[in-house]
């Protein structure tokens, strides 16, 4: 095979890989814009983030700046954070969803992908429903959390490393941290106003 024609194999791959991307993040916007209520507003993430320090402390920021914000029902970004101690860093993937159907938020609860094994919910009855599960991958802590309360649905994923940190400590860390933006987010007001 020439070299022109490997080039030209390899443009039209990234082309196509680029319009499946796009058009898998189009997909989403619409599915999530069909599914809002209009009527139960989210906090958006800038309320998220001046929330935080308040229940997490350490620093926090918008990595992914709330491009995808679809309604005033929904609200998807990726927070970064660094713990008080400094010994903790990573990402947390933000998805909110307002909505006023009781079944429908217990539907989003279940049908969720959850990394790794299930853990249990110490304070569960608290929750319309709730998921929570955590694996480790090398030294990287995932932890997922899927919760409804009073017309929200949460999906919060912490990404979590640690440097010398032993792997229950991690995981600990991982999953006080999805708990914990996964709790702001269902009690937080709309656009963190009351």
């Amino acid at each position: 095979m020439s070299v022109n024609r490997r080039h030209r194999h390899a443009w039209i791959l990234a082309l196509v890989g680029i319009g499946l991307l796009l058009s898998g993040g189009a997909f989403s916007a619409i599915r999530w814009k069909l599914l809002a209520d209009e009527d139960t507003g989210v906090p958006n993430c800038a309320a998220l983030v001046a929330d935080l320090p308040n229940s997490a402390t350490g620093a926090w920021g918008i990595r992914d700046p709330e491009p995808r914000r679809v309604t005033d029902s929904t609200t998807t970004c990726e927070l970064a954070f660094t713990t008080a101690d400094e010994r903790f860093s990573g990402s947390v993937s933000v998805f909110i969803l307002g909505s006023s159907d009781p079944d429908r938020l217990r539907r989003e609860v279940s049908s969720g992908f959850c990394y790794g094994s299930a853990r249990p919910v110490d304070d569960a009855e608290k929750y319309l429903a709730v998921r929570h599960c955590v694996e480790l991958v090398g030294e990287v802590a995932l932890a997922g959390v899927f919760a409804a309360r009073d017309h929200r649905f949460v999906h919060m994923v912490a990404t979590v490393r640690g440097g010398s940190a032993d792997r229950v400590e991690l995981t600990r860390i991982a999953s006080e941290i999805a708990r914990t933006v996964a709790d702001r987010g269902l009690s937080l007001p709309r656009n963190g106003q009351p």
